[in-house]
């Protein structure tokens, strides 16, 4: 069956037909897909070059997204086949020339990011040469769940460079690639920042882009410090959304402390070049 397909780069496929297939291969809002492969198309982070699209004749049947390596990592981003091609090996051939192309580009390491209770896709990561290194959380909450942590911290806006700055030194743990900072630093329209003064700087940092909040970092994580920034950020939004928190994230605990709940969770794989 493969051998009537074309799997070519997504440097000359329109965002609006990347979009629409994704959606149709998740079951999701078109329009939600569509805006968000224009804006990672505008802003840098999905790499044409390395992300693959799978052609039966004029129809978009598959695709894989990838991120450019950032540090000699590379990552693969959403893959999706419609349903009348899927089990027909069109994925594993997308992850694959994705691999290849990111191997290509520099990367010596692979990331990616896949929902624990999908053990189709994870079974075929595995098979590819993944690893499944450690579990993620997904997080979610309202202004009217937080709770109301009593305390004279407060958190005052910065700018967006400031937190970029101290993000490094607040992460214990290893940041999953989408709460890098060098992801971050790709978001520059409506990103808002609060951070935390402790005797030598900030000792807390949250950055958010609407609803979504695109990192929370507190070093230690305390208490009064993270609700400090949770309080500060939904005064912009009150439903607020982070996703890929690490497991062993002590932060990510003291968040659940305050309200927030796990909508779902992941796990990150990753491959290394040999």
């Amino acid at each position: 069956m493969l051998s009537g397909l074309r799997f070519e780069a997504l440097e000359n496929v329109a965002p609006h037909e990347v979009g629409q297939t994704l959606a149709l291969a998740f079951d999701d809002p078109v329009s939600d897909w569509v805006e968000l492969i224009q804006r990672e198309r505008d802003d840098g982070r999905l790499c044409l070059q390395s992300s693959v699209a799978a052609w039966a004749d004029s129809q978009l049947v598959g695709i894989c997204l990838a991120n450019a390596p950032v540090s000699a990592c590379g990552r693969v981003g959403a893959t999706g086949v419609l349903p009348g091609w899927r089990r027909q090996g069109v994925g594993k051939r997308l992850v694959g020339d994705v691999l290849q192309r990111l191997e290509g580009a520099g990367a010596v390491e692979m990331s990616l990011e896949v929902s624990a209770d999908n053990t189709e896709a994870r079974r075929l990561y595995r098979r590819l040469g993944f690893r499944e290194e450690r579990g993620l959380r997904i997080l979610s909450s309202r202004r009217s769940s937080l709770l109301a942590v009593s305390g004279t911290v407060t958190a005052r806006p910065i700018t967006r460079d400031e937190a970029l700055s101290a993000l490094p030194s607040l992460h214990v743990e290893r940041p999953a690639f989408q709460r890098t900072t060098a992801y971050i630093s790709t978001f520059h329209e409506g990103v808002v920042a609060h951070g935390v003064d402790g005797t030598q700087g900030l000792v807390g940092v949250v950055l958010q882009r609407g609803r979504d909040l695109l990192d929370v970092a507190a070093h230690p994580a305390d208490l009064h410090c993270v609700s400090a920034l949770i309080w500060a950020a939904s005064e912009l939004s009150w439903v607020q959304r982070l996703i890929h928190v690490v497991e062993e994230d002590p932060v990510g605990d003291v968040l659940e402390q305050i309200g927030f709940e796990v909508d779902s969770r992941a796990f990150e794989m990753r491959r290394t070049v040999l």
